[in-house]
């Protein structure tokens, strides 16, 4: 049985920053890491295709770069970004397009791929080492560009959010 909607709201923002709806047709992937990782590592293509069919319920037009930012024609002045990937994830060549395309346009930008991982390995934090070291990479990347501290001098998050509210920049 598949899961709601709304209970994925989630998986959903996880599509909406991908080329959402660019497939060929309706019956087949176009991009590599579609054709090579859609089926049998967790995410397939079949699930992808209904997480996109919640997202865009209504009047939502899939090719609308709101839906999908890889389509907007300029994505400089987007806020800085870290963006990882997993070699067996079917949205990889669309994450690593994504983080190029962040980078042409001038904007900051680490990616870094995880050899051996599959879509959602990040929710596995008990399980995969890996999954740990990327949700430490995360957190050091927004560490670093919230400026806060770790040693405990500056641990009030607080700070750092009244300032990004007041439109102060960082």
């Amino acid at each position: 049985m598949k899961p709601n909607c709304q209970e994925n709201a989630t998986t959903a923002m996880y599509r909406a920053r991908s080329d959402c709806g660019a497939r060929s047709d309706a019956s087949g992937p176009w991009t590599a890491s579609y054709i090579a990782n859609g089926d049998g590592y967790l995410l397939d293509l079949d699930q992808m295709q209904w997480f996109f069919d919640c997202y865009t319920t209504g009047h939502v037009d899939p090719a609308d770069w709101h839906v999908s930012p890889l389509r907007a024609p300029d994505l400089s002045g987007v806020a800085p970004a870290v963006v990882i990937t997993a070699e067996y994830d079917p949205l990889r060549a669309e994450g690593i397009r994504y983080a190029t395309r962040l980078q042409d346009a001038g904007v900051d930008v680490e990616h870094v791929d995880y050899p051996g991982m599959i879509h959602g390995f990040l929710t596995m934090l008990g399980e995969l080492d890996a999954s740990r070291q990327a949700v430490s990479q995360i957190a050091a990347y927004l560490r670093t560009r919230l400026d806060l501290r770790t040693s405990g001098e500056d641990t009030d998050h607080r700070s750092a959010r009244g300032a990004l509210t007041r439109g102060n920049s960082m």
